[in-house]
């Protein structure tokens, strides 16, 4: 009986982690309580025809935490620690390039607690009307764990509302949104920083 509350105190918490919004959140891992140090490795698209999305929403993000009082370092600054192999794993598969000893020196070179990614899953426009699936991440720099997931999808007719009562026709428009109003909520809801609190 015991075994079976704690369980259900736990999926109440998962539920509560993360916004209503989000198709799919997980809290896989609480870290300490104060982690304001953190770096966005970068949001991966395979999407010839999107080329360069990727690139624009991990600056979005990067300029959001900062306003949520996350301290950032600097993307740019860890190709330098990649070693000639992670470069060239990089080029043909990004994904694989993360492994725990990359995230774990990673940190320790830049002094971040974190390290965020992800990738865009699906990117749609046409005319009047754009789709976005995207999956991100977060990974405790000590000991690689997993910290927090989470996949949106989300559309032109997402965020109608009280605040906006039209339909969102752009796809950096719609980027803004998910960002401001879903992602952004979720990571201060798993990542606490002192300064933000």
């Amino acid at each position: 009986m015991g075994t079976r509350i704690l369980v259900l105190l736990f999926c109440v918490f998962l539920l509560v982690s993360c916004s209503e919004k989000s198709k799919y959140c997980y809290v896989l891992y609480s870290p300490k309580t104060s982690m304001c140090k953190g770096l966005v490795i970068g949001i991966l698209n395979d999407n010839p025809n999107f080329f360069g999305w990727g690139r624009v929403l991990t600056n979005m993000l990067e300029v959001e935490l900062v306003h949520a009082g996350y301290q950032i370092k600097d993307f740019s600054l860890t190709r330098n620690f990649f070693t000639t192999e992670e470069k060239i794993l990089y080029f043909y598969k990004p994904e694989d390039v993360y492994s725990i000893e990359f995230l774990k020196r990673l940190g320790g070179l830049l002094d971040v607690e974190w390290i965020m990614g992800g990738k865009i899953l699906e990117i749609k426009e046409r005319r009047n009307y754009v789709k976005v699936k995207v999956l991100f991440w977060i990974r405790d720099t000590q000991n690689g764990k997993l910290i927090w997931l989470s996949y949106y999808e989300k559309d032109s007719n997402s965020y109608k509302g009280l605040f906006n009562t039209g339909k969102i026709i752009t796809l950096g428009k719609l980027f803004d949104m998910l960002i401001k109003r879903d992602v952004i909520k979720d990571i201060k809801r798993v990542i606490r920083c002192q300064e933000n609190l």
